[in-house]
């Protein structure tokens, strides 16, 4: 049996990272997703992914993370200003390389809330300044750089994305991920009359990048404001735990999802361990699923157990459970 902890920009991605080039832990005071200040940990680490000198990761969920909210989120609300914060502290500490893994956000902001923190400014026609939120950038007419951190044109920013959604549409931020964060019918329309408005504001324009929708479309805002480089999150690990070969040895792959859906197949380590998997067969536990046998094993797992919803409220004894499900499954395969 082989562990290799994986994961796709998400939640988990800086231990992975950490543990997979060797890092040193660092930790700030930030400014939480809802204002509440938090700890939250990151790293240095040295020759990452064949980059010069120091490198910093980063994962947005620690410092902008849904987990933060206690349960009690309020997405037009909620900023991304503690992110911005760990970038400062990262080229603080001399890192000109930053890689940020976004996923598990609390965030709708389209990465404003960052950029405030890097030292944008947002104006209405008036002139007068903007808060970082939806609902009040609606009304903006200028983004102002003037005060923007220098060390940012010579900083490359690595947006590790979990997802490959755009920035607006039936798959971009608002309707694919504002529910998942608390926001009701009437605040998506809101959040994506706000992300439209805001994208015609970009140096660069990448509203249609896969990946742009990722982190409350905070992936857009780093990009498009700050030059920072779109890049598959889970490719990008799996390169660094040197998937490949490791893949090679196994005859079967274990790999898990919350809910395995369609959204699974756009990013996510399980869609990822499915299409990378070689010659090994994929097995795969999960909360609940969706999708029907068929179009699970044309995406690429061979055996599915599912935990049931009530399963995902005492989840130790329910994967429990879920595996030796599965090790019978993976034993009667032929």
């Amino acid at each position: 049996m082989d562990s290799l902890p994986l994961a796709d920009g998400g939640d988990g991605t800086l231990e992975v990272l950490m543990a997979a080039f060797r890092g040193r832990w660092r930790s700030n005071r930030v400014r939480g997703p809802l204002g509440k200040p938090v700890t939250a940990a990151w790293g240095i680490v040295q020759g990452a992914a064949g980059l010069p000198g120091r490198t910093a990761v980063i994962e947005m969920a620690r410092a902008s993370g849904l987990a933060l909210t206690s349960g009690r989120n309020r997405v037009m609300d909620a900023g991304s200003q503690g992110t911005g914060e760990l970038i400062l502290a990262a080229m603080n500490a001399g890192c000109r390389n930053i890689l940020i893994g976004v996923g598990g956000t609390a965030t709708a902001d389209g990465g404003a809330g960052a950029l405030e923190a890097l030292g944008y400014r947002f104006f209405d026609r008036l002139g007068k300044g903007l808060r970082p939120r939806p609902a009040d950038l609606l009304r903006l007419a200028r983004v102002d750089a003037r005060n923007a951190d220098l060390r940012l044109k010579t900083t490359r920013l690595f947006i590790l994305c979990d997802v490959r959604n755009p920035l607006l549409g039936a798959r971009g931020s608002a309707r694919a991920f504002g529910p998942q964060k608390g926001a009701t019918p009437a605040q998506v329309r809101v959040i994506e009359k706000f992300l439209r408005h805001w994208s015609s504001f970009a140096r660069r324009q990448m509203r249609n990048r896969p990946g742009a929708g990722a982190a409350g479309a905070l992936a857009f805002g780093l990009s498009a404001f700050a030059g920072g480089r779109l890049v598959e999150g889970c490719p990008f690990v799996m390169r660094a735990v040197n998937w490949r070969a490791r893949a090679k040895r196994a005859t079967w792959i274990v790999t898990g999802e919350g809910r395995l859906d369609a959204t699974s197949f756009e990013g996510k380590v399980a869609g990822e361990v499915a299409r990378q998997k070689g010659r090994a067969r994929v097995a795969a536990v999960c909360g609940t699923s969706p999708l029907a046998p068929g179009s699970i094993k044309r995406a690429g797992i061979d055996a599915l157990e599912q935990m049931g919803a009530a399963g995902l409220k005492r989840t130790g004894s329910a994967m429990e459970a879920a595996g030796r499900r599965l090790a019978e499954k993976i034993s009667a395969f032929r």
